[in-house]
């Protein structure tokens, strides 16, 4: 798999994105930072682990942590909301994220993406390509797999 990351604006306006939804909000990862999407799967807690990491489940054999995107977002936890599972390739292996709704796969033009501005205030701010203006809504543009590797080191307290 890639480890490709989005850096340049060649790259943005070629690439095809999965738009999901993390409670009220979208947001546009690039195809080629998946390993897999695929619905939620029986996860087994795992004792003494932060509040993000939900557990770990048996993806085809391999054991894989789980983490709650919505906590990483700093939304509220909502287990019912949870559906599907996005799987990515960090540095520390495998890491399932879940997210409330799968919407579509899309190629994003850069002409429609918006630089962010300092004016956002995120957890994800700092792998925040930009903002897409699509017909029916704003999508958030991540460097997910960094977003996610980040966001457990900090949560972890390693840097």
């Amino acid at each position: 798999m890639s480890e490709a990351i989005l850096q340049t604006s060649e790259q943005l306006e070629n690439d095809k994105y999965l738009v999901f939804r993390v409670g009220t909000s979208y947001y546009g990862i690039s195809l080629s930072e998946i390993v897999e999407v695929t619905e939620k799967l029986d996860t087994v807690p795992t004792p003494n682990t932060p509040d993000h990491v939900i557990g770990v489940v048996n993806l085809r054999g391999e054991v894989i942590t789980v983490v709650d995107t919505r906590h990483l977002l700093g939304q509220e936890k909502s287990e019912s909301h949870l559906n599907f599972v996005i799987v990515v390739n960090t540095d520390k292996g495998k890491v399932a994220a879940l997210v409330d709704q799968m919407i579509d796969v899309r190629q994003i033009n850069k002409e429609i993406i918006e630089e962010s501005t300092s004016s956002i205030q995120s957890e994800a701010n700092s792998h925040l390509l930009g903002i897409a203006k699509a017909e029916d809504r704003l999508i958030y543009i991540l460097r997910f797999k960094d977003f996610i590797q980040e966001a457990l080191s900090r949560l972890n307290g390693e840097r």
